[in-house]
């Protein structure tokens, strides 16, 4: 897995609601991107703006900040983007999504603290983060694999869902 950050500096015309309006526009696109595992998007008081991407591979990273991409930045921001490129070594936090390999093929492990931020902490919202998670992952293609405690007097159990990625190991 690779990080990058990406910046420019906005020119004067364009905004914080500007840059922010046209970034809620553009975020549905980057779901399709090959190999990209997620963006945030950047901005920041000095009018710098961007963002920050996980990669599957360095070499998907560098594919797509070339071509249209960087005509598309360099024609709306007039500068070349500034580029860097991470090796990341330790993850600390309490939202998690790592990437795995589960029964040969590619897979996701989202932490129990992720899906409960996201849909709370009852009993119905246990299955229902299970069944979210389960569609989150067969949408992407993947293998996955989660376990999380259900709270109350069910904290005991562990909730596993895993489902097989169907067609070629990745």
């Amino acid at each position: 897995m690779i990080t990058a950050t990406v910046r420019y500096k906005l020119p004067p015309n364009i905004d914080y609601a500007a840059c922010r309006e046209h970034f809620h526009k553009i975020a549905p696109g980057f779901r399709q991107v090959k190999g990209l595992i997620s963006k945030h998007f950047i901005w920041n008081e000095s009018s710098w703006a961007g963002g920050v991407y996980q990669w599957e591979t360095l070499e998907d990273a560098r594919a797509f900040y070339s071509g249209s991409w960087l005509d598309g930045i360099v024609e709306r921001y007039g500068m070349h983007p500034q580029i860097e490129f991470y090796e990341p070594t330790t993850h600390a936090g309490r939202w998690s999504c790592s990437r795995i390999r589960c029964c040969g093929r590619p897979a996701v492990v989202l932490e129990r603290s992720a899906l409960i931020k996201l849909l709370g902490t009852s009993l119905l919202a246990g299955i229902a983060r299970g069944l979210f998670a389960a569609i989150a992952a067969h949408a992407l293609g993947l293998s996955m694999a989660i376990a999380g405690g259900v709270p109350g007097t069910l904290a005991a159990i562990v909730v596993a869902v895993v489902i097989v990625r169907h067609g070629p190991t990745a």
